[in-house]
């Protein structure tokens, strides 16, 4: 490489040159490259002099800033070779390594060699640590890309995203690969994505790279919204069938949030608000500490009041048209896992034996959040008041088994021909790695919604005698694998 002196100035971490550029070296693809030179010049009497200094691979017209200078390591821009290649045999293939000098001194490259060109595995080391690997194809990239960290995979992304204004990657997280997206350099958006490399599936959208939405996607497009971020402090979250349209927004939660990097989940976090998504009206007060509510701390409300007060019927309902299903008081909710603290997202079982909270209050069984639940066991004649039973994003979760006579208040046939409350809903979404739903006999008798909606690995739900019997709503939605 045959290198000409030049030089520079720097003044807020910003490069300005004032000699003509002239440098030949060899690029990725093994060929002669040549800078592009820099005829302007520009005044050296603010700043720092640094003397003479290497050129190496540097191109550009007049301005660069570092941030940017380092952002074109990607295509080992700034990587100054350091003496010849070594020509190396192993398991019959032919290889090139490229030593480098300066800041990259601890690295180097190990190219495989065709013919006397770069073809075939391409692998850059750190210290002797992988840190990214790429396919050459007759002395040029090819295909896709790899990142990585100390050994551990980052991401992976295609070499003719690089350059555009939009730029998509698949990062390596600990909670499952997730696509983000990159406008000149600015993420847009990060969550699941499709075949076609569309959002698609649960993801976070970005604004000039602050936060603002998280929602369903389908096909590229923002179906349904989860949370709205209002700023950095405060978010909403709202009910399902919630979308872009204000007429349809339904919030269920409004206050403090936190970044949950390990999982990439946005939780209720400090102080804030539970709402009725029919009224629009606090149902009560509370504070979170990393999704988990401080129970000690709830304030329960009358109709948004502090105190007893004469309560009204809400219009919103009369928005949508939609006809409004009494919610019972907080007071009667199970709710997991807020209603058990912390401990249930340790738990990889949960298991309820015989005529558990047979007679309680309790209208209501939940279980969302719970990333470390693995099986879900419910004996006969348990929760024979609760009208609504619902799982929800259970990411480890693999099978749910419920005995007789449970979450019903018909356990004989006398009792279900006489007919059945117009309410009970069962429902089980957004579960991974659910493989088996069992259901005994006469349980659920008297709900009248069944759905399962994104459970791509179920394959066997067994449903006992009289399931279900009134039903006027049976749903399935999402993917599915049936095992017949």
């Amino acid at each position: 490489m045959h290198t000409e002196y030049y030089a520079v100035v720097e003044e807020n971490n910003e490069l300005l040159v004032s000699n003509e550029i002239r440098t030949t070296s060899a690029g990725m693809d093994g060929k002669p490259r040549n800078t592009i030179g820099c005829s302007n010049r520009f005044s050296i009497s603010k700043g720092k002099r640094y003397g003479n200094r290497y050129s190496s691979q540097i191109r550009f017209h007049s301005l660069v800033t570092l941030e940017k200078l380092r952002g074109r390591e990607l295509l080992l821009d700034g990587y100054m070779t350091k003496g010849n290649t070594v020509q190396k045999l192993y398991g019959g293939k032919e290889y090139e390594i490229e030593r480098y000098q300066g800041e990259h001194a601890n690295e180097y490259c190990v190219y495989e060699i065709k013919n006397g060109v770069r073809d075939g595995t391409a692998e850059l080391f750190d210290d002797g640590m992988m840190k990214m690997r790429w396919t050459m194809k007759n002395g040029v990239r090819d295909g896709s890309y790899v990142l990585l960290d100390k050994g551990v995979v980052v991401g992976e992304g295609d070499w003719v995203e690089l350059g555009k204004e939009e730029e998509k990657v698949m990062e390596n997280r600990q909670n499952g690969l997730r696509m983000v997206i990159r406008s000149n350099g600015v993420v847009v958006y990060e969550g699941g994505f499709n075949k076609s490399l569309e959002r698609d599936g649960l993801g976070l959208e970005f604004e000039n790279g602050v936060l603002k939405r998280c929602g369903e996607w389908r096909d590229n497009e923002l179906i349904e919204w989860k949370q709205r971020f209002v700023n950095e402090k405060e978010m909403i979250e709202y009910g399902k069938g919630s979308s872009h349209d204000l007429f349809s927004h339904r919030p269920v939660y409004v206050g403090g949030y936190v970044y949950d990097e390990t999982s990439g989940v946005v939780k209720r976090n400090g102080w804030g608000r539970v709402l009725n998504e029919w009224s629009g009206i606090c149902e009560y007060e509370s504070e979170w500490e990393n999704g988990v509510e401080v129970e000690e701390k709830r304030m329960i409300l009358n109709d948004g009041w502090y105190c007893e007060h004469t309560t009204k019927e809400s219009t919103r309902q009369a928005i949508t048209g939609e006809k409004r299903i009494p919610l019972p008081s907080p007071s009667n909710w199970i709710v997991l896992p807020d209603s058990l603290s912390g401990v249930i997202r340790t738990i990889r079982e949960l298991k309820l034996r015989r005529f558990g909270f047979t007679r309680s209050r309790f209208s209501e069984f939940k279980l969302c959040g719970c990333n470390n639940l693995i099986r879900i066991t419910i004996e006969d004649n348990c929760f024979g008041n609760a009208r609504l039973f619902e799982i929800d994003d259970l990411s480890e979760l693999e099978s749910i088994e419920i005995g007789g006579k449970s979450f019903t208040r018909c356990t004989d046939e006398d009792q279900i021909m006489e007919g059945a409350p117009l309410d009970g809903v069962f429902r089980i979404a957004n579960c991974p790695r659910l493989t088996t739903i069992q259901v005994e006999d006469w349980s659920f008798s008297d709900y009248h919604t069944f759905e399962l909606t994104n459970l791509p690995s179920l394959c066997t739900v067994e449903l006992g005698d009289w399931f279900a019997y009134w039903a006027s709503s049976f749903s399935l939605s999402g993917f599915f694998r049936w095992r017949m």
